[in-house]
C-alpha cells in the first residue's frame, strides 16, 4: 500500500521541461507508453469522488490492476491511497469478466506516452511524468509516493509544493482533471457534441452470433414447420407464429453473458434521448432475446431495418456500435457529462 499525492499541469513546451530536469540533476528513469483502461460503476459514483480502478497495460507486456480511493483534495493536490496488483496481459480478459460480475465496467482507455524523471536523494520517491495523450496534448505530473506507514500528508503537500516551485519560471497552467475525464470529455466531444438526440444503437454484431447458432441448432425444424429448405439468407425474413415457440425454447435453455447487455438496457433509462434500435436480424429472434433478457420496448416503433436506414439521419444522430465495451463507454461518458 502506498500514498501517493500528485499535481497536474498542461505541458506546451516538453523541450524545455526536459531542459530543467537535466539542470536540477533529475535522473531520467525511462521512456514507456501505457494503455490505461478505467473502470466505474453504473451510477458513476467512482466518477464523482474520483475513485480510481484501473488495468494498466505498459509497454505491450506489463499488466498491473490498480485501486484509488476516494480522493482527498487539498489546495488542487491530490493524495490517495494505492494498491497494486501484478498480472499477466494474457489474464486481462478474466479481470475485465470479473470487474463486470461486480458490476464494473469500463469508462475510458488513456493512451500516452511518458518520460519519467526521478528526484534522487529524497525521502520520498518524487517523479515527474512528461506525457503526451493520443489526440490531446501534452501534460506534466509532480508525484510525491509515500509508504503507508510512515507518511505525514501535511508534510507530503508540502514537500510536492516544493518539488513544482522548481518550474515554476514555465508558468505552468493547472489541469485540475484526472486523464480519465479529460478524455471522456475528449470523446463526448467528438462523438456526442452538435449531435441532436436521437440515439441508434447497433448490436447486431451480438445478435447475429446468437441467430447462427440457432439456425444451425433447428434448421431440420424449421425446415419441418414451413415445409421446405430454409437457407441463411432466408430465415432473416421468416416471420412465423410457428417458429416463435421455437426461438423461445431456443432462450429458455441458452446460457451467455447478459451482464454487459443488461448494463446497456439500464444506461439507456439514464438518458433522455430517443432510442432507435438498429439489426438485420429475424424479428422474431430479436423479440426474444429481449424477452430473455426482461426488457419491453416498442419493437413496432423503435426497431430500425439496418438494411434501410437513412446514412444522412446517421450523420445528425448519436450512433453507437462497434462493441459492448464501445457502446457502454459512450453510454457512461453521455451520463456524466451531461449531468454537469
Amino acid at each position: 500500500m502506498r500514498v501517493e499525492t500528485e499535481s497536474k499541469y498542461y505541458c506546451i513546451e516538453p523541450e524545455k521541461l526536459i531542459d530543467q530536469c537535466e539542470k536540477l540533476g533529475l535522473k531520467r528513469v525511462k521512456y514507456i507508453t501505457e494503455d490505461d483502461e478505467y473502470f466505474t460503476d453504473l451510477d458513476s459514483a467512482f466518477i464523482r469522488n474520483r475513485t480510481c480502478l484501473r488495468i494498466r497495460n505498459t509497454d505491450n507486456k506489463d499488466m498491473e490492476i490498480t485501486f484509488k480511493g476516494k480522493s482527498l483534495e487539498l489546495l488542487g493536490q491530490y493524495s490517495k491511497i494505492e494498491n497494486n496488483i501484478k498480472a499477466l496481459s494474457s489474464e486481462y480478459d478474466n479481470y475485465v469478466a470479473l470487474f463486470s460480475s461486480l458490476g464494473y465496467y469500463s469508462y475510458v482507455n488513456v493512451n500516452k506516452e511518458r518520460i519519467i524523471y526521478n528526484y534522487p536523494d529524497k525521502k520520498y520517491e518524487c517523479n515527474l511524468m512528461i506525457d503526451k495523450l493520443n489526440g490531446i496534448g501534452g501534460f506534466v505530473e509532480f508525484e510525491i509516493i509515500a509508504n503507508g506507514d510512515d507518511y505525514h500528508r501535511d508534510e507530503l503537500i508540502k514537500e510536492l509544493n516544493s518539488f513544482v516551485r522548481k518550474f515554476s519560471e514555465f508558468n505552468l497552467i493547472e489541469a485540475t482533471e484526472p486523464y480519465r475525464d479529460i478524455v471522456a470529455k475528449n470523446i463526448y466531444k467528438n462523438k456526442v457534441l452538435n449531435k441532436n438526440k436521437d440515439l441508434y444503437l447497433d448490436i447486431d454484431y451480438v445478435i447475429v452470433d446468437l441467430e447462427k447458432d440457432f439456425y444451425k441448432k433447428n434448421k431440420e425444424k424449421l425446415e419441418d414447420i414451413l415445409g421446405h429448405k430454409v437457407r441463411w439468407g432466408m430465415f432473416k425474413n421468416i416471420d412465423n407464429s410457428e417458429i416463435e415457440e421455437l426461438i423461445n425454447d431456443y432462450f429458455l435453455n441458452k446460457m451467455f453473458d447478459t451482464n454487459e447487455l443488461l448494463a446497456i438496457f439500464k444506461l439507456l433509462n439514464e438518458i433522455n434521448y430517443h432510442k432507435y434500435f438498429i439489426t438485420k436480424a429475424n424479428r422474431l429472434f430479436y423479440k426474444g432475446l429481449l424477452k430473455k433478457l426482461g426488457i419491453d420496448i416498442d419493437i413496432d416503433k423503435d426497431l430500425v431495418n439496418g438494411t434501410e436506414i437513412n446514412k444522412s439521419v446517421l450523420k445528425k444522430a448519436v450512433v453507437l456500435g462497434d462493441s459492448l465495451k464501445d457502446i457502454i463507454q459512450t453510454i457512461l461518458i453521455i451520463i456524466n457529462m451531461e449531468s454537469e
